[in-house]
């Protein structure tokens, strides 16, 4: 692993966004999402490593941050204005049990048919 590659494991680890992560290590603005992806996946053995050590210097597991986000979410409150952090905290186990996932509206113009459609002009009408 070089430098800048070490430096974008570091990086990653402070927010998990791959393409911010690219940007602070030093890759272009332009081609970041794509260097981003591209390293989290040739440097996951060492994002892992990088994640379990961090782990043990904290000495905290995801267990008890799940444990301590369940206490939260599952009180008995009464009081609407205490609903926030057990909503968010709702909202972080949900993600971390994968329960929602990211959507996004495609715009799609053509003007024929979609069945007469091949798959490149399918892909290059789509509009995101």
């Amino acid at each position: 692993m070089n430098p800048k590659q070490a430096r974008f494991v570091q990086e990653y680890l402070k927010d998990l966004d791959s393409k911010q992560a690219a940007i602070r290590a030093g890759y272009s603005e332009k081609t970041a999402a794509q260097a981003g992806s591209r390293m989290v996946k040739e440097l996951s053995i060492d994002i892992a490593s990088a994640m379990a050590k961090r782990q043990d210097r904290v000495e905290v597991t995801q267990d008890q941050v799940i444990q301590e986000l369940s206490k939260m979410a599952f009180a008995k409150l009464y009081d609407p204005t205490e609903w926030g952090p057990k909503i968010r905290a709702l909202e972080l186990i949900g993600k971390h049990l994968g329960m929602f996932s990211e959507r996004q509206d495609i715009t799609l113009r053509v003007e024929r048919p979609l069945k007469e459609l091949t798959d490149e002009e399918l892909d290059a009408n789509v509009q995101t």
